[in-house]
């Protein structure tokens, strides 16, 4: 399986010089490809253009933070619009994450090893394009289906309980 990811740097001609000569992963690149230096162009020149875009999306990233600790969901320490939403169980993630995109919400999921396993989660991104209706919708989906399947975790807990003593009767 190939994994190619693209990343730059920018920053100041000495810091840029100093990675040059220091950088061993420098040493082993090429050049990123013109479409994603276009879309990186293309990106900083509508992010200087419409600055209001950047307002939007904090506001967006703030009041989705905030609703996301209304209803309970562990967001751990972050601040941005990326946003895990920690599940902290295997399972629990993917059951949960066929039926967020089932009902229309897509959160990717975060798994070990690349998070801790009592830290697995999903990734959720907030754009400046989501509007307040968006979000909500996105809130009221998770909320459901999070507290749906608290129940039927409950009930599982109940019924291997229910059949432990059963056959704890039948062994005496």
């Amino acid at each position: 399986m190939w994994k190619i990811a693209y990343r730059f740097v920018a920053g100041s001609k000495e810091t840029l010089r100093y990675l040059r000569f220091y950088a061993h992963p420098y040493v082993y690149s090429c050049a990123l490809p013109p479409v994603v230096v276009a879309a990186t162009l293309k990106a900083l020149e509508i992010g200087t253009r419409e600055p209001e875009l950047r307002t939007k999306l904090w506001e967006n990233a703030d009041y989705f933070h905030a609703q996301l600790r209304n209803v309970g969901i562990d967001t751990g320490m972050s601040t941005t619009y990326i946003m895990p939403l920690v599940i902290g169980d295997r399972e629990r993630m993917y059951r949960l994450g066929h039926e967020l995109r089932r009902r229309g919400l897509w959160v990717a999921p975060v798994d070990y090893p690349a998070v801790p396993e009592n830290k697995i989660c999903f990734r959720a991104c907030v754009t400046a394009k989501h509007t307040r209706a968006d979000l909500d919708e996105a809130l009221n989906i998770l909320d459901d289906t999070l507290k749906a399947d608290s129940k039927i975790k409950a009930t599982t807990f109940r019924l291997r309980c229910k059949m432990s003593e059963l056959a704890v009767r039948m062994s005496s």
